[in-house]
C-alpha cells in the first residue's frame, strides 16, 4: 500500500523526511494561497530538492452595458481550465489563478461580450467586459437516419482553437448554443460510436438553426485467450 509522510516546514522553507525505505518518491509541497507544487522520480541521495510554490492569481472581471454594471455569467477558460462565475452588482472575482494565457466571456439578458484574451502576470488583474446583442444558435445532432445522438458532447471555440464553451447534452434532439458575441468560431460534436465533426459556425444577431448528421464508427471486438 501507498504510504504518505507528511512534514512542516521550518521558518526557512526547509524540511525533512526520514525512514522512507526505497525510492524512487514523489513529492508535493502545499501551501494556503500558494499553488502546489510537485516533483516525481526522486531518488532519496539526490541533492537538496527545491519546490516553487508561487502565488495565487486573481481576476476581477466588471460587465457593464451602456457604462451600467450588469449581472450576468462570466467563463473563464484556460489550458485544462473551465470555470464560471456570477456577477453580483457587474462584478466578480475569481481566484486560485495561475500565472498564464486565458480567455474570457460573459452572457446576460441575450447579450454576450468576449471573448478577449489576457495574460495573468500580476497577483490581481482587473478587466471589464461590454455587453452587445449577441446571437444563439439551435442545434440538431442526427444519426444518418435521422435520428437524435444520445448524450453528444458540443464544443465552440475561437478560430485560433481557443475553447468558450463545452457542454454535454442529453440527447441531439435540441441543444443551445450562446449567446455569444457575433462572429466566426468552430463547433466540435462528438459522441461515443460515431466520428467527431468539426465545422465553422457562424454567430449572427438573433437566432438561427443548424443540422449536424454524425457517422456511426466501424468497431471490432474480441478477445486474446493463451493456449
Amino acid at each position: 500500500p501507498t504510504r504518505i509522510h507528511q512534514v512542516p516546514t521550518d521558518r526557512d522553507g526547509r524540511f525533512h523526511l526520514g525512514g522512507l525505505g526505497e525510492g524512487p518518491f514523489y513529492i508535493l509541497g502545499t501551501s494556503p494561497g500558494r499553488i502546489s507544487a510537485s516533483r516525481n522520480q526522486i531518488e532519496p541521495d539526490q541533492q537538496e530538492l527545491i519546490l516553487v510554490l508561487r502565488k495565487h492569481f486573481q481576476l476581477n472581471v466588471t460587465l457593464v452595458r451602456n457604462k451600467r454594471p450588469v449581472d450576468g455569467r462570466v467563463t473563464l477558460t484556460g489550458d485544462h481550465l473551465l470555470r464560471t462565475a456570477v456577477t453580483r452588482d457587474g462584478n466578480v472575482e475569481i481566484s486560485q489563478l495561475a500565472p498564464g494565457e486565458y480567455s474570457v466571456r460573459a452572457e446576460a439578458q441575450g447579450m454576450s461580450a468576449g471573448p478577449q484574451s489576457l495574460r495573468l502576470e500580476a497577483s490581481h488583474t482587473q478587466v471589464t467586459l461590454e455587453l452587445e446583442p449577441g446571437g444563439r444558435v439551435l442545434v440538431t445532432i442526427v444519426d444518418e437516419q435521422g435520428f437524435p445522438i444520445p448524450a453528444p458532447t458540443v464544443a465552440v471555440s475561437t478560430r485560433g482553437e481557443r475553447l468558450l464553451m463545452k457542454t454535454k447534452l442529453e440527447t441531439g434532439a435540441l441543444g443551445i448554443i450562446g449567446p455569444l458575441v457575433q462572429g466566426a468560431y468552430t463547433l466540435a460534436v462528438s459522441a461515443v460510436g460515431f466520428e467527431g465533426v468539426k465545422r465553422p459556425l457562424t454567430i449572427a444577431q438573433g437566432e438561427s438553426s443548424i443540422e449536424i448528421v454524425m457517422t456511426r464508427t466501424v468497431s471490432l471486438s474480441g478477445r486474446v485467450i493463451d493456449e
